[in-house]
C-alpha cells in the first residue's frame, strides 16, 4: 500500500449504531490508526496505534481542517424545484 505522510489509515472496532447507543468514552469502543504500511491487514494491526474511546476525537478536528468557511443555516427547507412535503419530522415517523 503506497500512502504519502499525511496518508492514515482506521479500523473502527464498533460500527455507528453503537456511537448513538453508548457514551463516547464506553469501552465499547477503540480504534486503530496508523499509515498504510503493509498490503497485509494482519500486518498493519500489529503496527498501528491503538487508542480506546470513540473515534469521534480526531475525526471533526480532522474534517475542520479541510473544509471552508461555516455557512449560515438556511432559514426554509427546500427550493424551488424541491418543495417540502410535509413539516418535520414528516409522516413517516407518525406511520
Amino acid at each position: 500500500m503506497a500512502g504519502g505522510p499525511d496518508k492514515q489509515m482506521t479500523l473502527i472496532r464498533s460500527g455507528h449504531i453503537q456511537s448513538v447507543v453508548y457514551p463516547a468514552d464506553s469501552t465499547h469502543y477503540g480504534r486503530w490508526y496508523g499509515p498504510p504500511t503493509s498490503a497485509d491487514p494482519d500486518e498493519w494491526l500489529t503496527t498501528a496505534t491503538a487508542s480506546k474511546g470513540s473515534c469521534g476525537g480526531p475525526g471533526p478536528k480532522w474534517l475542520i481542517s479541510r473544509s471552508g468557511r461555516e455557512k449560515a443555516a438556511r432559514v426554509t427547507l427546500g427550493n424551488r424545484q424541491y418543495r417540502p412535503l410535509v413539516p418535520a419530522p414528516g409522516r413517516y415517523v407518525l406511520e
